[in-house]
């Protein structure tokens, strides 16, 4: 897919990294518990480059890593978190799935000899193993007694005040401490809910078959009400770009932006982002996202008319791995060229170009909906087809920037992506 972008990030090794929120636990026979790991290399690689990622921790199948930068984008956080009560961390899905769902060998419970493990973020909670696999439900310790994952049973702690379970009932002289739910429910369809990581929300989709429950705090097993839910094309990422890069859709989603400048610049619908060098935004929601044949990508664009080259728009590529959606834009001596297009499950390659006149703003949107493919360039319609889905990638959306293309120099405006087809496009 030669013009297409294909981005390569370069190491930042001197980048600091950050541990928060992994908890000191009691170090197993084995010499390593369920949580003793060093997390650094998650943060590692093109992850400081793309700003977040979600990966497998390396010793259990109910937490994961998240990677994120800092608001200075200088430094990179790692962080575990845990999946709702007995569920596993899906990284084909990046998302937490039923375990019989989930490939996971890293589980404690395969390990020779262990009979229980403890949960991550209480004292008194733990996983009981038999013949190999964990048990769904977690099994608590009595009040003052946490469990010792030395000894793999439930010692004595004064400390120790968990009720660590909404369906158990500890025996207690004094009354017990209930865990506050960091999950939101997303108002307009019980499949999801709203997660707080680093300030952003984040919506994520509950497993298959099950429903957001804000009283258990977690997803459960349940049937939505489809008349319920209104269905209607929003934007997904919606980044005016008037005041800053930040997503402004219904659930805004973590953003990161490097050398980028808002100006008001004449042709813009209020303000537009500035690239110049190396500039370039992140949107990490769309890493690894499952589009089907149901995508959407339209903004608008003005090259700053200097040098020949084909430039970088937006993508998905990352990490010596090829897009599987971008939009470029190319300038010879006698023509200005914009390309666009997808790399579908079958391997097959849908592209399509158009000619662009100079010195002005462009408006641009990418779409497949069904077997159907468009690059509309200022209101003209180019189509192709293609049956099979948008294959998936573990990139995000990146803006102004690709491997083997030039850096974009110039300004962008109102990019809006949609897992939907607006009306206008029907």
């Amino acid at each position: 897919m030669e013009n297409l972008p294909n981005y390569q990030k370069s190491m930042h090794r001197s980048w600091k990294i950050v541990l928060l929120g992994i908890l000191t636990l009691v170090t197993f026979a084995s010499s390593q518990s369920t949580m003793d790991t060093d997390l650094d290399r998650f943060c590692e690689a093109c992850i400081v480059n793309t700003g977040a990622g979600y990966y497998s921790h390396p010793l259990r199948c109910d937490v994961f890593v998240h990677c994120s930068q800092s608001g200075d984008n200088r430094t990179v956080m790692a962080s575990v978190k845990e999946c709702p009560n007995g569920l596993y961390w899906s990284q084909e899905d990046l998302t937490c799935r039923h375990p019989y769902d989930v490939y996971c060998p890293q589980d404690p419970c395969k390990q020779p000899g262990r009979i229980a493990y403890r949960e991550v973020f209480s004292c008194a909670a733990y996983y009981k193993c038999k013949n190999g696999t964990r048990e769904s439900q977690r099994t608590c310790c009595e009040d003052r007694y946490r469990f010792d994952e030395i000894s793999q049973k439930c010692v004595e702690d004064k400390l120790c005040r968990s009720n660590c379970h909404n369906k158990i009932t500890l025996v207690s002289d004094s009354p017990p401490l209930i865990p506050l739910c960091t999950k939101k429910a997303a108002l307009d369809d019980v499949r999801f809910y709203i997660q707080d990581v680093h300030g952003y929300n984040y919506r994520m989709p509950c497993p298959l078959g099950t429903i957001f429950s804000l009283d258990a705090c977690s997803c459960i097993r349940g049937r939505r009400n489809i008349t319920n839910i209104i269905k209607r094309c929003e934007p997904f990422i919606h980044l005016p770009f008037d005041k800053d890069w930040k997503d402004y859709s219904k659930y805004p989603k973590g953003t990161g932006a490097r050398s980028v400048t808002i100006l008001p610049i004449e042709g813009a619908s209020g303000s537009s982002a500035a690239f110049f060098n190396d500039s370039s935004v992140t949107v990490w929601a769309l890493n690894n996202m499952f589009f089907g044949s149901n995508f959407t990508l339209s903004f608008r664009f003005r090259p700053v008319e200097k040098t020949n080259g084909r430039f970088a728009l937006v993508d998905n590529s990352d990490c010596d791995k090829s897009a599987t959606f971008g939009v470029a834009y190319e300038r010879t001596e006698t023509s200005r060229t914009i390309y666009g297009g997808f790399i579908l499950n079958d391997e097959s390659v849908v592209r399509l170009q158009a000619n662009l006149k100079p010195d002005q703003w462009h408006s641009v949107t990418l779409l497949k909906t069904g077997f159907r493919v468009e690059l509309w360039v200022d209101g003209l319609k180019t189509s192709k087809s293609g049956s099979a889905d948008i294959k998936r990638l573990d990139c995000s959306l990146t803006i102004g920037r690709g491997t083997n293309l030039d850096p974009f120099i110039g300004f962008i405006d109102d990019l809006q992506f949609f897992k939907c087809t607006p009306e206008e496009y029907l």
